[in-house]
């Protein structure tokens, strides 16, 4: 992603009025972790229909605590 950070300054004293645009290439930004998951598991014939898997995760859950 690529984009232009515009930034203006007001001066109090002079009353003159500054815009600058900033180049950016990345952005970073936090990623939430979900704490609830539904899956949906469809047979390849779809014959069957979808059987739905409803969970939650905490941060330190690991896969062997889901399969219990």
């Amino acid at each position: 992603m690529a984009g232009q950070f515009k930034s203006t300054v007001h001066c109090l004293t002079c009353k003159k009025i500054s815009v600058c645009f900033d180049p950016y290439l990345f952005v970073s930004l936090p990623i939430p972790v979900p704490k609830f998951f539904e899956i949906y598991i469809v047979n390849s014939d779809l014959s069957h229909g979808a059987i739905k898997l409803s969970f939650s995760a905490g941060d330190s859950t690991n896969l062997k605590q889901l399969e219990s």
